[in-house]
């Protein structure tokens, strides 16, 4: 399934709606198969894929549960950290070079890509 209903909840408030088909830069099936190119997937294994769009900070204390239409639901409450994460959370800016060299994917595809980003 491609198209499924995801949706985020913070101590029980609905406070993001996507889906998976429409609101992901790149699909599940295209984030497998990419990590399937260079490790073998196991059972158990959990794939970290990010959100939709209007992701927001939550405080120490706040339950989040994240539900996927016909899979599950996931729920946790947030701890404070003991130390501070430097580094956690830092991401690369989305340009047409990132996605050519940490996606192998052309550069022309890569540019109209990029161009196709709101």
């Amino acid at each position: 399934p491609e198209d499924l209903t995801l949706r985020t909840f913070v101590d029980g408030e609905e406070v993001q709606r996507g889906h998976t088909g429409r609101d992901l830069m790149f699909s599940f099936a295209y984030q497998i198969a990419d990590l399937a190119r260079l490790i073998t997937l196991e059972p158990g294994d959990v794939l970290l894929t990010g959100t939709p769009a209007n992701s927001r900070p939550v405080e120490p204390g706040a339950v989040v549960a994240v539900e996927i239409e016909g899979i599950g639901r996931l729920e946790n409450t947030v701890v404070e950290s003991a130390r501070s994460p430097d580094g956690v959370g830092a991401q690369p800016a989305v340009t047409a070079q990132t996605l050519h060299v940490a996606l192998a994917m052309a550069e022309d595809e890569a540019e109209q890509r990029v161009g196709s980003t709101p």
